[in-house]
């Protein structure tokens, strides 16, 4: 299972359970330093590498998904991409 990204869940929030925007983002924003973004990115870098087949196409699929370049960086460099 991939990790969740900032935006992914703010979207999450919005878009499947029904949130107002501005609920959603003071929800993650009250939640944001309690979760490592980086290990999100990591989590879903380990679930991605099998299907992409260089570096810069997992960094494209870790963006889209919604994660910063700095974090999709991160993830690469820790599963050794």
């Amino acid at each position: 299972r991939s990790g969740t990204s900032y935006l992914q869940l703010l979207d999450r929030l919005v878009e499947s359970h029904d949130f107002d925007y501005e609920l959603a983002k003071n929800v993650v924003e009250s939640i944001k330093d309690e979760i490592d973004w980086n290990a999100q990115a990591v989590k879903s870098a380990k679930y991605f590498a099998p299907y992409r087949s260089s570096r810069d196409d997992l960094l494209h699929a870790l963006v889209y998904n919604k994660f910063t370049r700095e974090q999709a960086e991160y993830a690469a460099n820790k599963i050794g991409l």
